[in-house]
């Protein structure tokens, strides 16, 4: 069985969902707050999505100074995964996790870039077509 570290920021709202699906996909799904220093053995780390520290203020920006995010980087450096939801992916790019295209990672490979406005729709079963508000096109 998985063991799935949910991170829970201040002002989060998605982390008791993210919970709940952990578990009922079958893992040892719990909480860890930011500011712990240790994940408790994670094969997964999900950083969920909502406002933490509020949307406007890039709460990306903030939550990569927390504690827990040093436990974070150590896991995805060790082949770890992680996922980012919403806000949460904000956080890993903000973190340097996720390359960025204003600010790329390791070997300035062209990255992860973060829209205020996009909109997806199913294509396939397992790929997503997401399409920005500039019409660039991103199949994940």
């Amino acid at each position: 069985m998985k063991r799935v570290a949910v991170i829970v920021f201040p002002g989060s709202n998605c982390d008791a969902e993210t919970l709940a699906a952990a578990h009922a996909a079958g893992s040892d799904a719990y909480f860890v707050w930011h500011r712990a220093t240790d994940l408790r053995q994670a094969d997964v780390v999900i950083l969920p999505g909502g406002f933490s520290y509020g949307d406007y203020l890039r709460s990306g920006a903030i939550a990569r100074f927390s504690r827990v995010m040093g436990a974070v980087t150590e896991h995805a450096r060790a082949g770890g995964a992680v996922l980012g939801i919403c806000n949460g992916f904000q956080i890993l790019c903000e973190a340097g996790l996720l390359p960025r295209r204003d600010a790329p990672a390791l070997g300035g490979q062209d990255g992860a870039r973060v829209f205020h406005s996009m909109e997806a729709r199913h294509a396939t079963q397992h790929a997503v077509d997401v399409r920005a508000v500039d019409d660039r096109h991103l199949r994940v």
